[in-house]
């Protein structure tokens, strides 16, 4: 009970124990203990699936033709339409620095530890304050739209 957390221990009677009104008020603070500790536990479980189900967006909107692999193309054409021209050797650099078991294409599980990494820069205060980039601009409001 209450002295496991360090709360003095209520000396009730047998007959203040056996009490219709005394078994509801416990029951009570049961109920509100055990929803409060759901609450608690759940609230990270929250904020994870929602990151989650962000990169899982973000991944689909550059596997263009859903094959669960984005390709040289792919993120060519994503970044194309989104305002971002580079030279063909940049993002063949950048499939290849990404791409864990060269495959010449990333899986899910690699563009989610490209977005983390893109997401712990992007967000330091320096790149966020400057934002002269608009690689860098786009991947902040990419994994940041609210």
């Amino acid at each position: 009970g209450s002295h496991k957390m360090g709360l003095p221990q209520a000396n009730l009677t047998p007959e203040q124990a056996r009490h219709a009104r005394t078994k509801v008020f416990t029951a009570l603070g049961q109920m509100v203990g055990i929803a409060i500790g759901c609450i608690l536990g759940l609230i990270p479980l929250s904020w994870i699936d929602q990151r989650e189900r962000r990169y899982q967006m973000i991944f689909e909107a550059f596997d263009e033709n859903g094959d669960g692999f984005i390709e040289l193309d792919e993120i060519t054409n994503s970044l194309h339409n989104s305002g971002i021209d580079m030279p063909e050797d940049v993002y063949k650099a950048l499939i290849s620095a990404l791409d864990a078991n060269q495959d010449s294409k990333m899986d899910y599980d690699e563009f989610k530890v490209f977005l983390q990494t893109l997401e712990s820069v992007v967000s330091s205060d320096i790149i966020v304050k400057k934002k002269h980039s608009v690689f860098v601009r786009f991947v902040h409001d990419m994994i940041n739209d609210d």
